[in-house]
């Protein structure tokens, strides 16, 4: 049954890719990346980045920013950054559940019923 084969392929990589939450907090100019199908920041000096990635698995926060969002213009976006990352969580539970209901419904339809 490829059609379902791959489906359930599909899921097991969803599930992979649940174990790291990256947030991304990003102010400068931005450009349409046709590969990734996203606007991605220029890479050039003007653009101001603050990071957070969260190991779901182990539970290591790493948050990387720029010196702006600490001393600068910028240290009002530290608090929609951290309310981005407490959102996170609901996300994912969100996420982890829909994967669950579609897991149990594919090998619900496995078995034919």
């Amino acid at each position: 049954m490829p059609g379902f084969d791959d489906f359930v392929e599909d899921l097991k990589k969803a599930v992979v890719n649940t174990k790291t939450l990256e947030i991304t907090t990003a102010v400068g100019p931005i450009s349409w990346d046709v590969a990734k199908q996203e606007y991605v920041p220029t890479t050039d000096t003007t653009v101001k980045v603050m990071k957070t990635k969260i190991d779901l698995f182990e539970g290591d926060i790493l948050t990387q920013m720029d010196q702006e969002f600490v001393t600068g213009n910028l240290q009002s976006l530290r608090d929609f950054h951290a309310k981005t990352q407490g959102d996170g969580e609901g996300i994912i539970k969100r996420n982890v559940d829909a994967l669950d209901a579609l897991l149990a419904l594919a090998l619900k339809l496995k078995k034919g019923g």
